[in-house]
């Protein structure tokens, strides 16, 4: 009955404990580490200041926007797009751009792939009547 007790005990100030906050934190050599120590090395017991000591908020946008930039430039680079618009730029006089009818382009592509495909029938009938 008495380990009961004490294994009570010992979880309710577990529970208190947890509630208060978590314990300081111990430095090198088992000494307490004071609040602003603990914080500035990113262990700080209280939610409001588990960011103290890390990137904050604007810091971490700002890397995140650097990261695209060169993401981007590394993209752009590799695959050659501005390549690509200077020499759109240079030739700009030998192309138009006009508008078009999409349903007109794929019924004329539809009406083409018919055309090649009774071709190719005819032919083969043809060439299986000359073999015969």
């Amino acid at each position: 009955m008495e380990g009961g007790r004490k294994e009570r005990k010992k979880r309710k100030e577990r529970k208190k404990r947890g509630r208060k906050g978590r314990r300081e934190k111990r430095g090198k050599k088992g000494r307490k580490m004071g609040k602003e120590k603990s914080r500035k090395q990113g262990c700080g017991g209280r939610k409001e200041g588990w960011m103290e000591g890390r990137m904050d908020g604007r810091k971490i946008k700002r890397w995140v926007d650097m990261m695209q930039e060169d993401l981007v430039r590394l993209v752009r680079t590799a695959s050659g797009v501005d390549e690509l618009v200077q020499i759109y730029q240079r030739n700009k006089h030998l192309y138009t751009v006009e508008a078009n009818n999409a349903r007109q382009l794929v019924e004329s592509a539809a009406q083409d792939i018919e055309k090649l495909l009774s071709n190719r029938s005819t032919a083969l009938v043809v060439l299986l009547l000359s073999e015969l």
